[in-house]
């Protein structure tokens, strides 16, 4: 068997670093300097044994883990939560509330991994949408703020927002991004428009995990 990238890590590179997203224990963690370099080397088919040794005894790379892929998405063009719409659906704005609080409570008692699974899941089964349904769902999870906090609740936002959409079979990807100084950030997106956030908000974070 050959070595691979264990699972649950997903990473992305910014400047000479690597930052790591390890959804199984829920946690990010950033590698610099030499650890840098033994990862950069496993990338580039250029380790040698004694950095192989070390990112096995980190756990960083296992027998028969994933190969190495970059986190790949189109770039926001365009955000639909910024976007005014004439009107308001009070059931679609009931329900994003809901949802929010609902999941805020899940990701409090059941594991990061666990939840994501079940939402590739929903994923799977959805297909492309129109773009009315896509506008009215950001337009709802905007109005919803007056009523459930946005401050770092992105998580929560945007899995409750991939439940939504996915109730109405439309797909729409989970992204997770970083950035240093070290900030992490997770937003909704389909095609190249953001649906939760603000095109500044999103802009500045590179992604490392696309759901």
């Amino acid at each position: 068997m050959t070595l691979g990238i264990s699972s649950g890590l997903h990473h992305c590179r910014i400047g000479s670093d690597y930052i790591f997203l390890d959804a199984p224990r829920d946690r990010y963690f950033m590698l610099s300097g030499p650890p840098a370099r033994r990862f950069r080397s496993f990338l580039s088919d250029t380790a040698i044994p004694s950095d192989l040794e070390w990112l096995v005894q980190h756990k960083l790379l296992a027998e028969g883990g994933m190969a190495a892929s970059k986190a790949t998405i189109p770039e926001p063009r365009s955000s639909f939560a910024e976007t005014s719409k004439d009107g308001w659906s009070l059931a679609l704005t009931t329900e994003a509330v809901v949802r929010q609080r609902l999941m805020e409570r899940r990701l409090k008692r059941t594991a990061l991994q666990a939840i994501l699974e079940s939402a590739k899941a929903t994923q799977t089964y959805s297909r492309e949408g129109d773009l009315e349904t896509y506008r009215s769902i950001a337009h709802a999870f905007r109005q919803s703020r007056r009523y459930v906090t946005a401050v770092d609740k992105c998580l929560a936002r945007g899995l409750a927002m991939i439940q939504m959409l996915g109730r109405k079979r439309c797909q729409a990807k989970l992204v997770f991004g970083v950035t240093l100084p070290f900030a992490a950030h997770c937003w909704v997106q389909w095609g190249s428009h953001v649906l939760t956030d603000d095109l500044d908000v999103v802009r500045p974070f590179t992604p490392i995990y696309v759901l």
